[in-house]
């Protein structure tokens, strides 16, 4: 066991292994969550299907992040107004 630990220490020394991978240091590519679609090979009724399934979405999305908003307000008011010790 010690030799293992001599061995691993050796590493280090050596650049062998390093202790923090420098892919971490780096800025994280922002993804997109919804991959593009080919939509040349798409119908005009394709194309409008795939629309209110874009509009649902943003739907579905613009009422999560109202639901945020006033929880966060909730909070916010209630820490507000909680009185101080």
């Amino acid at each position: 066991m010690g030799s293992r630990i001599s061995q691993m220490g050796a590493d280090f020394a050596e650049e062998k292994v390093s202790p923090m991978e420098t892919d971490d240091l780096e800025p994280r590519k922002p993804t997109t969550r919804l991959s593009p679609l080919a939509l040349t090979s798409l119908g005009v009724a394709e194309l409008r299907a795939y629309i209110a399934e874009l509009r649902h979405e943003l739907e579905r999305t613009e009422a999560e992040i109202s639901r945020k908003q006033s929880h966060r307000e909730s909070a916010d008011a209630f820490f507000r107004l909680s009185p101080k010790k």
